[in-house]
């Protein structure tokens, strides 16, 4: 009989061993989960960041870039003729990007 009751007990506390492991798995099963909600919007924070990054340096290189195209089109155009032409046209664009920078940094879209 005393075999059967530490049988009976040492079921018991292998039922409650098993119940307590279960609960801390399912506490570490969240936990790893919230860490990798945490990791995945870190990576995603750093990608939009990146992403603005790229679109600032593109919106602001693109004024240069049209009035480029504009001047090397085969018309007559302003500046031609002047032999400082070149440096008038490329101090317009560096002048109109700063311009651009500085209205996207006022307005805190950079």
């Amino acid at each position: 009989m005393n075999l059967d009751e530490n049988g009976h007990s040492g079921i018991i506390k292998l039922e409650e061993n098993l119940d307590s492991l279960k609960k801390l798995t399912q506490a570490y099963n969240k936990y790893l989960a919230s860490l990798d909600t945490m990791v995945n919007n870190l990576s995603s924070f750093r990608l939009n960041t990146i992403m603005k990054t790229l679109t600032e340096i593109s919106i602001v290189l693109t004024i240069p870039t049209m009035i480029y195209g504009f001047w090397g089109i085969n018309l007559k155009l302003p500046f031609e003729e002047f032999s400082f032409g070149f440096l008038l046209v490329l101090a317009i664009s560096l002048a109109l990007s700063g311009a651009v920078w500085y209205w996207m940094r006022k307005i805190k879209l950079l």
